[in-house]
């Protein structure tokens, strides 16, 4: 798995090694449309993102923006002669490819997206899934004392992921200590898991409201920092919170656009994933538990919460 990230990692590199020059090149007036699943600040941060890119390049670009929330019919997007079509949000992506088999599809601000998405031969993936070994050295700058970590995952969602977390925490010499469940009741107890630091991993069947609640009280109970990949989870009592740029995710993707644009032909890149991540932590957390958050990591933060 980490030798197939690598390869589009790579892959990608080569495609914005090689822009700069290149899509100069590039003539007409696009046509693009973007879908979006549903209109909120982060979505639009990568439609902001992606036209900025774009339109750069080609100021004439011409946008057609549709948002699920508002019209769900999507049955004529195929006869729109678009360039490309640029999906933000899950429920976008979905409607999107069931629909569109023959132009370039970009997919953005998924996690997890599975083989249905990622085993289309015209879609490309900007997945919010940050590369295991990322999340874990930021952990572990940020709690250099704490080596035992517990992952709590249903296999059907997430074993190659798991898998992977479990290489790069041997590669920088972190216990990974990882709980299998296939429903909400087998998620175990803070306590019974015997680790420093819980790490809440995009997951339906962990991350349910009632779940999550009782996890990070428990983990304040028991001492154990937890991580968790959304601001919202670091507010309501995570210690560390490692999330994507959106910004940068929309701007990643018009770069790609504009490749797919000069490059007439090329209809997919495949999953790509990527290394810059925004860190959110929780002041009051770190009190509670008499932790001392380098300063450093400090330093970096999007937001610091319990000021």
């Amino acid at each position: 798995m980490l030798n197939k990230i690598g390869t589009y990692l790579l892959a990608f590199a080569v495609i914005l090694l090689f822009a700069g020059p290149a899509i100069a090149a590039i003539s007409g007036r696009p046509n693009i449309g973007i879908v979006k699943s549903r209109d909120n600040a982060s979505y639009s941060m990568v439609e902001k993102g992606f036209r900025y890119l774009v339109s750069e390049t080609h100021p004439g670009t011409n946008y057609e923006v549709y948002v699920l929330d508002n019209s769900s019919d999507l049955e004529n997007i195929a006869g729109r002669k678009f360039d490309i079509i640029l999906t933000i949000g899950r429920e976008a992506a979905v409607r999107v490819s069931e629909r569109i088999d023959d132009i370039p599809v970009i997919v953005t601000a998924v996690l997890n997206p599975g083989k249905n998405l990622a085993d289309r031969k015209n879609v490309s993936i900007f997945s919010l899934d940050i590369p295991p070994k990322k999340q874990l050295s930021i952990m572990q700058e940020t709690l250099p004392a704490r080596k035992r970590v517990g992952i709590i995952y249903d296999p059907d969602q997430n074993e190659a992921y798991v898998k992977s977390a479990k290489t790069a925490a041997t590669e920088l010499g972190i216990t990974l200590k990882a709980f299998p469940v296939s429903s909400a009741r087998e998620v175990p107890k803070v306590r019974a898991m015997d680790v420093e630091v819980l790490w809440i991993i995009p997951d339906t069947t962990v991350c349910q409201i009632a779940i999550i609640r009782r996890l990070l009280i428990d983990s304040l109970k028991n001492n154990v920092a937890a991580m968790a990949f959304s601001p919202s989870y670091v507010k309501a009592g995570a210690l560390l919170g490692i999330t994507h740029n959106y910004s940068e995710l929309g701007e990643n993707s018009g770069r790609l656009a504009l490749e797919m644009l000069r490059k007439e032909g090329l209809l997919s890149a495949g999953v790509i994933y990527s290394h810059c991540a925004l860190i959110y932590l929780n002041e009051a957390v770190a009190k509670t538990m008499r932790i001392t958050i380098p300063r450093k990591i400090t330093e970096k933060a999007q937001q610091v919460f319990g000021r």
